[in-house]
């Protein structure tokens, strides 16, 4: 697998597009959900190395996605992509599982930082 998949749930297709325009450039293929449901979708079929996680979508939230990803086990790191910067939600992000909270309007470059270092993490102690 491509070591730079990520799938990017947003229900902000501009913001969709101009990630995707940010990220190909530095090597990282992407994929788009609208959201929370199919997001879901996409991570039943494919595996992805990191997920860019909105909180607020419709059909299934953010927090659900990220229920999911815990109940079924999977390894996938995440980053939340959110516009709700408060405490309570980079709290529910860490607690729910969440590797990174980067608020919107971000900068590209502390993004591009954050990507890098979630990548870097071993996803267990086997791949210390």
């Amino acid at each position: 697998m491509n070591k730079n998949k990520i799938l990017l749930a947003d229900d902000d297709a501009a913001l969709r597009r101009l990630l995707c325009e940010q990220l190909t450039p530095h090597g990282y293929e992407l994929e788009e959900a609208e959201n929370g449901a199919e997001a879901i979708e996409k991570l039943q079929k494919t595996e992805y190395n990191l997920l860019l996680l909105d909180i607020t979508m419709p059909v299934l939230t953010g927090w659900d996605v990220l229920q999911f990803i815990s109940e079924k086990g999977l390894t996938c790191p995440v980053i939340m992509l959110t516009g709700m910067g408060s405490l309570y939600n980079v709290v529910k992000s860490a607690r729910d599982g969440a590797d990174e909270y980067i608020t919107k309007p971000y900068d590209v470059n502390d993004l591009l930082c954050a990507i890098q270092r979630v990548l870097k993490k071993p996803k267990s102690l086997t791949d210390i």
